[in-house]
């Protein structure tokens, strides 16, 4: 497998769930159980973080593309 498509598939996954981590430290017990998109897991925000990461790499992608057609 090529070594970029890795890293991407690592930080798709691992990334994730780093902020994930991150986000629900800062937030505290209390606080996630107040503000729930749908169910008491952190699963809708982990699948929200990590929709995010991939549309912020194909808008790169496309950007990146769209530069290297100019030239």
């Amino acid at each position: 497998m090529n070594t970029n498509k890795t890293f991407k598939l690592f930080k798709y996954i691992f990334g994730s769930y780093f902020i994930l981590l991150i986000y629900s430290s800062i937030m505290g017990k209390p606080l996630l159980n107040e503000y729930t998109f749908i169910s008491k897991l952190l699963i809708d925000e982990y699948l929200f973080i990590m929709s995010l990461l991939i549309i912020y790499d194909l808008i790169k992608f496309k950007g990146v593309c769209r530069y290297q057609k100019k030239f």
